[in-house]
C-alpha cells in the first residue's frame, strides 16, 4: 500500500500538468481568436476604402484625368492590399480551427487522466475506510473478550 500513494501523486502530477497545457491552449486560442477578428476588421476597413475610391467625373480637364489615374492607383494598390489580407484572414482561420482541435484533444486527455486518477482515489478511499473499520472491529472484540475474561 505504500507504493499505491506514490502512484496516486504522480497520476495527480500528469493530472495537474494536463491541466496547465489545457489552460495554455485555451490562452492561445483566445490570442488566435482576437488576432483573425483584427485581421477582418482590417480587411472589412481596406474595402470600405476600396469601395469609397471613386472620382467623379464633372469634367474632361487634365487636372481631373490626372486626379481619376491617381484615384485607380490607390484602387488597384488597396484592391492588393485587401487580397493580401483575405489570404491572412484565411490562414488566421485554418490556424484557429487547428488550435480549437488541439484544445479538444487536451480536454480529453485531461479528463480521461482526471477519471482514473479519481477512481484510484476511491479505491484508495474504500480501502482506508475498510482498514479503520477492521481495526474498530479488532478492538471492539479485544474489548469483548476482556469483559469476559
Amino acid at each position: 500500500m505504500s507504493t499505491q500513494p506514490k502512484t496516486l501523486r504522480g497520476l495527480a502530477a500528469v493530472v495537474d500538468q494536463r491541466r496547465r497545457e489545457k489552460e495554455g491552449l485555451v490562452g492561445e486560442l483566445a490570442g488566435r481568436r482576437a488576432q483573425l477578428e483584427r485581421h477582418r476588421a482590417t480587411l472589412a476597413r481596406l474595402e470600405q476604402l476600396c469601395a469609397g475610391a471613386t472620382v467623379g467625373a464633372a469634367g474632361a480637364t487634365p487636372h481631373v484625368a490626372a486626379l481619376s489615374l491617381n484615384c485607380g492607383d490607390y484602387k488597384q494598390a488597396v484592391l492588393r492590399l485587401a487580397d493580401s489580407q483575405r489570404d491572412e484572414v484565411l490562414r488566421h482561420d485554418a490556424d484557429l480551427q487547428l488550435a480549437q482541435l488541439a484544445l479538444t484533444r487536451a480536454v480529453q486527455r485531461h479528463e480521461a487522466l482526471n477519471r482514473v486518477l479519481d477512481g484510484k482515489l476511491q479505491v484508495l478511499q474504500r480501502e482506508q475506510r475498510q482498514g479503520e473499520q477492521k481495526r474498530q472491529d479488532e478492538l471492539a472484540t479485544q474489548s469483548w473478550w476482556r469483559g469476559r475474561a
